[in-house]
């Protein structure tokens, strides 16, 4: 019939039947429940008095900062969980010392062909079967540089399974550490960059089909950046101008001091109306040479913008047209 002070005003009864089950069996009771104490929550143990058969004895413990570190650890897995089920990117952890997978988010399944249930848990053995063989040596060598304390990013290919395609991947791997500094596991970071790699390996493609056709055709061609100033020219365009590959820095004045006198003006003109206009830049023009020769060229070129309509870029190409102005001479 007492008041238990140190008893919940909401658990009293509850408390009553727990007393009576230690007193009546003799058995001690653990259990967790909140604390008279505003905003507290204690661990209690009661327990029967030796050669007092009906007395208890209670020894109770604050918890509530174990608690509360508990529900905050719980809610910051949550937030994981859910950036990881909604990021694009694939995600990883693995155990340092076994090296075995503890988490892999969904997009890894995008990824490799394979389930998370079923990488979750596996080696290495795994992990290497998934590698394209070509780069296993690689990503192997990459992966001590984490063990060894250091930050890799690294690109390899992995072989999805079922279908044999093979997948490019882009990884940032790093390590992790606990309390005490140790590296005790390795998290990984890493997207598909598979149509990545195929538009490079496309751009290539174009561009080395481009170098042969520029080649071929001896087109004298032109880059000209007007926000850094800087030129660039292929190799027949200094050939065209009379100068030799690297002799002088591509420039607008290098350009203009080889156009011959009766044509600058004009061909200025030209360059300066299609910058304005957005047209193309087409002009005939001719270049004298150290030596006093004449080399005739056609010429034609694109402006480029910004959003805000400033010009920023020019690219144009010329061909030499001096063999057919002799021949219309003759």
């Amino acid at each position: 019939g007492h008041r238990l002070s140190a008893v919940h005003p909401d658990f009293e009864r509850d408390w009553i039947e727990i007393v009576e089950d230690v007193v009546r069996s003799g058995r001690a009771a653990e259990f967790e429940r909140p604390s008279p104490l505003p905003g507290r929550y204690f661990r209690y143990r009661v327990f029967r008095l030796e050669g007092r058969p009906r007395q208890v004895g209670i020894l109770f413990q604050d918890i509530k900062p174990r608690r509360d570190a508990e529900k905050a650890l719980r809610d910051s897995e949550e937030r994981f969980r859910q950036f990881g089920q909604a990021s694009s990117s694939a995600l990883w952890i693995r155990d340092a010392r076994t090296l075995r997978m503890e988490y892999v988010s969904p997009a890894f399944e995008n990824m490799s062909g394979r389930g998370c249930h079923d990488v979750a848990g596996s080696g290495m053995e795994s992990w290497h079967a998934m590698l394209h063989p070509d780069d296993r040596d690689m990503v192997q060598r990459n992966l001590q540089r984490v063990l060894d304390g250091e930050r890799v990013k690294h690109e390899f290919r992995i072989v999805q399974s079922g279908t044999g395609d093979v997948r490019w991947v882009q990884s940032t791997d790093f390590p992790m550490r606990d309390t005490a500094c140790r590296i005790n596991r390795i998290g990984g970071i890493a997207q598909d960059i598979t149509a990545l790699k195929k538009a490079q390996s496309r751009l290539l493609e174009s561009e080395a089909c481009l170098r042969s056709a520029i080649q071929v055709g001896r087109l004298a061609t032109w880059d000209w950046n007007l926000a850094t100033g800087k030129v660039t020219w292929s190799e027949d365009h200094y050939r065209l101008e009379g100068y030799e590959q690297g002799e002088v820095t591509p420039s607008y004045e290098a350009w203009i001091a080889r156009v011959h006198p009766d044509d600058r003006d004009g061909a200025e003109a030209a360059v300066q109306h299609a910058m304005e206009s957005g047209e193309e830049y087409v002009r005939e023009v001719r270049f004298v040479h150290p030596d006093g020769s004449v080399r005739w060229a056609d010429a034609r070129g694109r402006f480029f913008y910004d959003a805000g309509g400033a010009p920023i870029r020019m690219i144009g190409s010329m061909i030499e047209t001096t063999q057919r102005r002799e021949w219309e001479e003759a």
